[in-house]
């Protein structure tokens, strides 16, 4: 169960330092499992981070900062539906802030502003 990581390219030819990570960890509940998410956020030092089937009843500040560190300081969560479910966007406000989230049981969408660039996007 490996997360899926890419290079961002904003525009054609317009390469940015930038990596977005998805995953689906089928559940945070152990405690094994948060690690394995820290540990590949802590290698692959991504600015974005998607995380489905988290399984979480509950998001709150404590799940940001004890999946992402000091790195991924902000994020979104969508709150599991019994044993099903629940989705995280967790983000580096350096790289990348945030100016508005719509999020429902299915899919998390943020928009910003890539800072490096100065060029504004939504990611989902």
């Amino acid at each position: 169960m490996a997360a899926k990581c890419l290079w961002l390219c904003v525009l054609p030819g317009c390469f940015i330092s930038m990596i977005i990570c998805s995953w689906n960890v089928r559940g945070l509940g152990r405690g094994e499992k948060r690690r394995m998410v820290r540990d590949m956020i802590s290698s692959h030092k991504p600015q974005i981070v998607f995380i489905q089937e988290s399984k979480l009843q509950v998001f709150d500040r404590k799940v940001v900062s004890s999946l992402g560190g000091s790195s991924l300081t902000r994020g979104i969560g969508v709150e599991a539906d019994g044993a099903a479910g629940g989705l995280l966007t967790l983000w580096n406000e350096d790289s990348f802030l945030v100016e508005d989230c719509i999020s429902n049981s299915r899919c998390i969408i943020v928009a910003g502003v890539l800072t490096k660039i100065k060029k504004t996007c939504s990611v989902m």
